[in-house]
């Protein structure tokens, strides 16, 4: 999640004392920066970056690391939150532990996956999931998934080469190939048939593909009115298994 974000998410924002923001921002570079530990530094950064006038963080860490109780723990490697500070804030800002393991690893992935369209969809499937519109959540998952594996596809001629094998293969009545990205859209190659060509042209390991079409099955019940309740898990396990085996996994 981006620091601009998290900022809008929490009541008040720009109306907490130093004590509450330092806080604040010690728990967003826990949960949603993966650091088990701050400096001073990483506090006076996220002032910057909402152009805000820093005060003495490192006045206010020591001071509040030595409190009764403290609100941060001093370690050889910097400053955490005190668990009790933490679980408060958890609580506060509504993130369950699972929601915020997925919640962190979406928002990292701009990081690492430059195309702009799919940035969209992270930040779509993550505004989904925390406000619990897990049908929207798995839908938007399955597209950044597919979105990534036809654009891996078609980015390395031979995997593209392997891909038409397998194609052929498995429909060889249908006369079907694929050359760009949108040859996989509208009354192309389907998605069903994308990910049984993948498996065929061995594009993929064959648990991948196992795994695309159980979501994609997923997909189809969300995506469509009917008497299949969507709950958290099954958005937990859409999001993570695509999340994991492809759009990480497939570079």
């Amino acid at each position: 999640m981006e620091l601009s974000n998290f900022a809008s998410m929490v009541p008040a924002f720009d109306d907490l004392p130093p004590r509450d923001l330092i806080c604040h921002f010690a728990w967003y570079l826990h949960v949603h920066r993966g650091m088990a530990t701050f400096a001073t530094a990483d506090v006076t950064r996220c002032y910057k970056a909402l152009d805000m006038v820093a005060p003495n963080v490192s006045d206010y860490l020591s001071r509040l690391s030595k409190a009764k109780p403290p609100a941060f723990i001093r370690t050889a490697k910097g400053f955490k939150l005190q668990r009790t500070i933490k679980v408060t804030l958890d609580k506060k800002l509504g993130n369950h532990p699972t929601t915020v393991l997925i919640s962190q690893m979406l928002s990292e992935l701009p990081t690492k996956v430059p195309d702009i369209n799919e940035r969209a969809f992270l930040q779509e499937t993550i505004d989904c999931y925390r406000v619990k519109a897990y049908r929207a959540a798995i839908v938007m998952a399955w597209i950044l998934a597919f979105d990534h594996l036809i654009r891996w596809i078609v980015a390395d001629p031979k995997r593209l080469a392997d891909f038409n094998t397998g194609l052929a293969k498995r429909y060889p009545r249908k006369r079907l190939a694929a050359s760009k990205i949108e040859d996989f859209t509208g009354s192309g190659i389907s998605e069903r048939e994308t990910i049984e060509a993948c498996s065929s042209g061995k594009v993929i390991h064959s648990n991948i593909a196992r795994i695309l079409g159980q979501k994609l099955d997923t997909r189809n019940m969300a995506a469509h009115p009917a008497m299949v309740a969507m709950d958290e898990p099954q958005a937990n396990d859409v999001i993570t298994a695509l999340v994991n085996n492809v759009v990480l996994a497939l570079k």
